[in-house]
């Protein structure tokens, strides 16, 4: 990015409070959680990928300066291996122990303290351990805000949740930005980066109808454009450029017909109206005789023709089973469908338990395995709704059940 001068990185997607935007969106949302921090009860933020609901929590955390807060991503912990963190974080020693003796070492701190958990991607937990952190909301002096996607809002209404929901205080929702917060957003992001860029007008419009307004997805696809831009030394981000970062992000991008197209399609229609009416109108005006004698017309040549077009199609047939058995292997289908056969299931940027987690899709979705690694490990499509746009990812594949082979 020294291209275009820029302090930091406009669109990097590592949660950096100091880029965070304060949308009419999340403003309410940070709002209700700086309220609720000394309120009993159990916040919940829920919102799809991508939203900012991560960066949102550490924006709070960031401005609670007497009040200690704990923020755990969850990554495959157990209700013990949280409990063993927070105890960490309070005395900042490894304890190791029994439930009863973790949750006493957190009562002692608690007896003279405020404390703020909050646990991010809770959906990826187990549902024991969903229904044990309601444990927490029972010490004194802590506040718990839980952070999921849509998954989580299922879970919450499952019949075995009902003593965790019913702690709930405030369900908070995050949603995607509309169009004119979407220009906004970019507009703060570079101006905050500093540096000497421009955005064409029609750009935002582009970028909005790509994104759907989803800060990540902004992110992702502005930092494409601004890398391609800077291939080509431009410093100023048109629709077309957009476009290609989209397409190398396997984001789809509607293609419009355009007002020649819209005019074309209008006229096209208008001829093929007067042609149906006036045909109608000529053969309406046609004596029984005339009628026959063109019909007869009309079917003169037609068996040859059918004749003609029986022989191709055998001669085809003959010439599909004298393939060789090379060329029929070309034509195999090019990857696998699967469905998801566990409740939720974490599809990651590489073959590692450790890796990033791109999306957490729930049981029953269907994915397309591409490539065989090693270890139990495939590599999946997956269409996300909420992305808008195809992830590629891993997951091991014990966690699928085979469909059937596709041709893509």
């Amino acid at each position: 990015m020294d291209f275009y001068g820029f302090k930091k990185d406009p669109f990097e997607t590592n949660d950096d409070i100091s880029m965070y935007y304060l949308s009419s969106v999340h403003k309410p949302v940070l709002a209700r959680l700086y309220k609720s921090v000394y309120e009993d009860g159990i916040d919940v933020i829920l919102g799809d990928d991508g939203t900012g609901k991560t960066i949102t929590a550490k924006k709070l955390i960031s401005e609670l300066k007497k009040t200690k807060a704990i923020y755990l991503s969850y990554v495959d912990h157990s209700f013990e291996d949280i409990l063993q963190t927070l105890v960490k974080e309070i005395t900042g020693k490894d304890i190791e122990g029994s439930k009863t003796n973790l949750i006493s070492e957190i009562e002692n701190y608690t007896r003279d303290n405020r404390l703020i958990v909050i646990i991010d991607n809770i959906q990826e937990a187990s549902l024991n351990t969903i229904e044990n952190i309601r444990i927490l909301d029972e010490i004194k002096n802590i506040k718990l805000v839980l952070i999921g996607n849509e998954a989580f809002e299922k879970i919450l209404r499952l019949s075995s949740m009902r003593q965790l929901s019913t702690r709930v205080r405030n369900f908070l929702f995050l949603k995607n930005m509309n169009k004119k917060e979407t220009k906004k957003y970019i507009d703060t992001k570079l101006y905050s980066a500093g540096g000497n860029i421009s955005i064409s007008k029609g750009t935002y419009k582009i970028v909005y109808e790509i994104t759907k307004g989803n800060p990540y997805n902004i992110n992702l696809l502005m930092e494409e454009a601004l890398y391609l831009a800077s291939l080509k030394k431009k410093k100023k981000i048109k629709p077309k450029i957009i476009k290609k970062a989209a397409k190398n992000l396997g984001f789809k991008v509607k293609k419009k017909i355009g007002i020649l197209g819209t005019l074309i399609i209008i006229i096209l229609i208008a001829i093929l109206g007067l042609f149906a009416y006036y045909s109608g109108l000529f053969e309406f005006n046609l004596t029984e005789n005339e009628k026959e004698t063109l019909n007869q017309k009309e079917n003169v040549g037609k068996q040859p023709a059918l004749e003609e077009k029986l022989q191709i199609e055998n001669n085809e047939k003959q010439k599909i089973q004298e393939e060789p058995k090379e060329q029929i292997k070309q034509k195999e289908p090019k990857y696998v469908e699967a469905k998801i056969n566990v409740s939720l299931l974490n599809i990651r940027e590489k073959p590692d338990t450790n890796s990033r987690i791109l999306a957490v899709v729930p049981k029953g979705y269907k994915v397309k395995i591409i490539e065989e690694g090693q270890n139990g490990w495939v590599k999946v499509i997956y269409y996300s709704k909420s992305q808008g746009r195809e992830i590629i990812g891993w997951v091991n594949k014990k966690y699928l059940s085979l469909i059937g082979n596709s041709n893509g």
